[in-house]
């Protein structure tokens, strides 16, 4: 009898042990941008397949899940340099699933906000949301990269097909979302679904609906609501800018039928615009030193005048993208690279030509521009 109860004991406080080595303090930014730390922590490893009410952190560089489940109002956080690939493979789930009044999923970066997380749905599921036939909601994404790509019908952020994509907000970070092929919206509702109360407070978003799908609204033959944006926000809707009063009014009938939506503080027009003429001078040869006293001069310039903000971090952030496409062209390279850094065959690209030079470069988020004309 003792000998049985030494041995589970012993089990007992080795379990103990390896669930306490699971957890951690960890700190991260909040929906209005303030740092705090959170205790008891729960690592995110490649086994994990629920997240409990809670809160989770992922720190490593390449974890790498089936669909994740969220049962209860879950919290997670996206380390700096760390990255989550959440699939939802053959099995009908979406990448991450939330659905349900119960259930919520909100999402954090730290400092540096490079954490990275790619959420892919099943066949007909959500990347972020509903399974099939499911519908997604209490979804809030606070900072981090996040790209959520839907499968078959459904959102890459909300409703898998016939189901809807509801109270999804957006208040910081890089988002980006594509609805599955056959008529999925990018954030919103899945094939036959409507998407509502989606509201953009920070960040930076571009979503992309699949066939008759809105980027940002309902799925193919359904409807969007209460989609809500700042002033300061540039919405360019199928190439074309969309005036935002910032009055109340419902930015849903603006963004029917739109299929592609990029959403935007006016701050980042300015960014692209430096980044563009960067770009252009260094296909005329100009040294790397002579772009970046450029950009510098310039970002100071465009700070300054607007009287708010970080100065010097907003600069370093510019600059810190202007290497970025200055390596690119030095090294001759083109590499292939997505949104999140991952060999893309297919994705957005910008072929920059002056003379007889010329550089295509495939990550959008860090590298684009309007040229002035457009913006006005």
């Amino acid at each position: 009898m003792m000998k049985r109860l030494f041995f589970l004991l012993t089990a007992l406080l080795t379990l103990s042990v390896g669930m306490w080595a699971q957890t951690q303090s960890v700190t991260y930014i909040d929906e209005n941008g303030v740092a705090q730390t959170v205790d008891n922590v729960n690592v995110i490893t490649d086994s994990t397949t629920t997240l409990n009410a809670g809160w989770y952190v992922v720190t490593g560089t390449d974890v790498r899940t089936g669909s994740l489940t969220c049962n209860g109002e879950v919290h997670l956080i996206l380390a700096d340099g760390a990255k989550l690939t959440a699939t939802g493979g053959n099995d009908y789930q979406a990448g991450i699933e939330v659905s349900g009044e119960d259930h919520s999923l909100s999402i954090y970066g730290q400092a540096a906000q490079s954490g990275r997380l790619v959420a892919t749905g099943g066949e007909s599921a959500a990347g972020i949301g509903g399974g099939d036939s499911g519908y997604g909601s209490n979804i809030t994404i606070n900072g981090g990269t996040v790209s959520a790509n839907g499968g078959g019908s459904a959102a890459g952020i909300g409703g898998g097909p016939y189901g809807s994509g509801s109270n999804i907000t957006i208040n910081g970070g890089t988002v980006w979302a594509r609805g599955g092929n056959y008529g999925g919206a990018g954030i919103g509702g899945g094939k036959f679904g409507s998407g509502s109360n989606i509201t953009i407070n920070g960040g930076r978003v571009t979503a992309t609906g699949g066939i008759s799908g809105a980027g940002i609204g309902g799925g193919f033959d359904s409807s969007g609501s209460d989609i809500f944006m700042p002033v300061n926000y540039r919405i360019k809707a199928d190439g074309t800018f969309i005036h935002n009063d910032n009055d109340g009014t419902d930015l849903a009938d603006s963004l029917a039928g739109k299929q592609n939506v990029e959403a935007y503080p006016d701050g980042f027009l300015n960014e692209r615009v430096t980044a563009f003429a960067a770009i252009s001078a260094a296909v005329e040869g100009f040294s790397d030193e002579a772009i970046l006293a450029v950009a510098a001069a310039g970002m100071e310039a465009v700070f300054q005048a607007e009287g708010s903000g970080d100065i010097e971090a907003s600069k370093q952030k510019a600059l810190d993208d202007l290497q970025y496409v200055i390596s690119i062209y030095n090294s001759g390279k083109a590499a292939a690279l997505g949104s999140m850094g991952e060999p893309c065959e297919d994705c957005p690209s910008i072929k920059v030509t002056k003379g007889d030079k010329s550089v295509k470069l495939y990550q959008p988020d860090k590298v684009e521009f309007i040229m002035e004309s457009e913006a006005k």
